[in-house]
């Protein structure tokens, strides 16, 4: 029984290599008819492309050249570049746009003693408050003069005044260019 289903098997099998070889069989004609339609498309492909780069061409007809030449002409010697002032030259030299200078006004060199620049009024410190985060206290000073309030640790400066000590009622801030020491006392809220 094993025998007959082997030889069975194999029967099925060469039938099938020899539907699957009949049908992969190409004929002669077949062959000649693919190498021909392959030619002719690439004598096409090759005839398209050599018509695309020929019409292409970038020549420059003379008459062109001609008309530019006349309508836009080329001077013989080239003119001599302009003389420049020495002190337009130093304007030019001096004016750096990255320089720190740029920004500030030239100073008149006038020695009127009559011309006095005003000096800006002294501040007047208020002392508003404190403020306690942990182990770091800041004192609440407001300018009186400008209206500007600060936020102050001890040791920084501020208007000129230097913070000394800072207590719930008080502050003790010094002046900075004649060292005299000066008690803020606490402002009530109402004003």
């Amino acid at each position: 029984m094993k025998r007959a289903s082997l030889k069975s098997a194999q029967g099925s099998r060469t039938a099938f290599d020899r539907a699957r070889a009949s049908s992969l069989k190409i004929s002669a004609d077949q062959t000649t008819a693919l190498a021909v339609f392959l030619s002719v498309i690439a004598i096409g492909a090759w005839g398209w492309q050599k018509t695309v780069a020929d019409s292409h061409s970038l020549e420059v007809k003379p008459e062109a050249w001609e008309q530019v030449k006349k309508h836009f002409p080329i001077p013989e010697e080239l003119e001599a570049t302009p003389k420049i002032a020495s002190q337009s030259l130093e304007q030019i030299i001096t004016a750096n746009p990255f320089s720190p200078m740029r920004r500030q006004k030239p100073t008149e060199s006038s020695t009127d003693v009559s011309q006095k620049v005003p000096e800006p009024p002294k501040a007047k410190l208020i002392y508003k408050g404190r403020v306690v985060l942990g182990n770091r206290q800041r004192a609440i000073l407001e300018d009186e003069t400008t209206r500007k309030t600060h936020f102050l640790e001890i040791g920084q400066i501020v208007s000129g005044f230097k913070l000394l000590d800072i207590a719930e009622d008080q502050v003790i801030v010094s002046e900075e260019s004649t060292g005299q020491s000066t008690i803020l006392t606490l402002t009530s809220k109402t004003q």
